[in-house]
């Protein structure tokens, strides 16, 4: 009798799996046949959820997204002030500056492997960029899209200067410039 397999289960340990394997060797260095290797799956097994890499990384984009996005509901008992609540999530993104770091760097490594072009990796970078501008506005109650992009830009911006200069950036020593980019609360 043939052993039952948990398709949905599976799906997401080879996604958990490859998270950490494109934060800890980058996208453009992985093939499917050493992804297929370091999950301890055959090649057919990664081919059967994933049709090819951009599939699969697609497929981590999107959980990593719904995985930060999902944090966002722990703050939820913050006041409804802008800047109590930006300093909170420069708090947040500080404690787990690593794995943002580290993912911004896979990012950028995708970025740089598919050029401009209209690429299925790239719509999903876009589409997670999208969901964090958004979260970021109905957050810190920007009510200007604009506004959460900048402020994305700036906390990715200092993670990859915190990167290139040893760690010396703390996103904490920024608040106050950020703060000023706030409404005031209502």
């Amino acid at each position: 009798m043939p052993k039952k397999v948990d398709h949905a289960h599976m799906r997401e340990t080879l996604v958990e799996g490859c998270t950490r394997l494109f934060a800890d060797r980058g996208y453009a260095s992985l093939t499917m046949r050493e992804i297929a290797g370091a999950l301890h799956v055959s090649t057919g097994t990664l081919y059967h959820y994933f049709p090819a890499k951009d599939a699969l990384f697609a497929a981590v984009v999107r959980a990593v997204t719904r995985q930060d996005l999902g944090a966002a509901a722990d703050f939820s008992a913050l006041p409804q002030d802008p800047k109590i609540r930006l300093a909170a999530l420069l708090a947040h993104v500080e404690a787990h500056a690593d794995r943002f770091t580290r993912e911004i760097l896979v990012l950028l490594d995708v970025r740089r492997v598919h050029g401009d072009g209209p690429d299925a990796p790239l719509a999903v970078v876009r589409e997670a960029i999208d969901a964090y501008v958004t979260t970021l506005d109905l957050f810190l109650g920007t009510a200007d899209r604009r506004l959460a992009h900048m402020l994305l830009m700036a906390i990715d911006g200092l993670l990859v200067q915190r990167q290139l200069d040893g760690g010396r950036t703390g996103l904490a020593d920024h608040y106050d410039l950020l703060a000023r980019l706030l409404p005031s609360p209502a």
